[in-house]
């Protein structure tokens, strides 16, 4: 008994595409009639696979990258005061269903006198499910270099609902 590696497959174009094949080579071990442990090379190979990918519907929407699936966005600051010159803390959540690799990282409007860093991201990704569920999360380190009160714009999130067969655009 063999088991292969299971992966999930995005396309990122319409069309006739062609999976191609997939080639394992293994060395086992097993037992043979007299007992003996045998040792044997083996090489599993599929057959490849064409696919049909249905085109997505024509859309208007600058901001959408891709993303094809179910999400949701939330936002919360780690702490909601903090003094000039230390740092503060935003995560930003993306969670939902199907196609992370094509969720693009939220985009943080800053106002003047915050200073946004690169986000630390992590993902908590079931990737043995159909279509992958899960969250990645983008937590920004930001600065005040003077005191007062500061909104942050909310974070925005457009994808494709294949369910609905629809564009969304949500936001925090």
């Amino acid at each position: 008994k063999h088991c292969l590696p299971k992966v999930q497959l995005y396309p990122m174009q319409a069309g006739q595409l062609v999976v191609d094949e997939m080639t394992v080579h293994n060395v086992v071990q097993k037992t043979d009639a007299l007992g003996n442990m045998v040792t044997e090379e083996i090489t599993l190979k599929s057959e490849p696979v064409t696919i049909r990918v249905k085109p997505l519907p024509p859309t208007t929407l600058p901001d959408f990258t891709g993303a094809v699936g179910q999400f949701s966005v939330s936002a919360r600051l780690v702490h909601q005061e903090l003094s000039v010159g230390r740092t503060g803390r935003l995560r930003v959540t993306l969670s939902g269903a199907g196609n992370f690799l094509q969720l693009p990282m939220p985009e943080i409007k800053w106002p003047a006198h915050l200073e946004g860093f690169d986000p630390r991201i992590t993902e908590q990704l079931h990737k043995e499910v159909v279509p992958m569920r899960g969250e990645k999360q983008y937590e920004y380190s930001f600065t005040a270099d003077s005191p007062g009160t500061y909104t942050i714009m909310p974070v925005s999130l457009t994808y494709f609902d294949p369910n609905l067969k629809v564009y969304k655009s949500i936001a925090t």
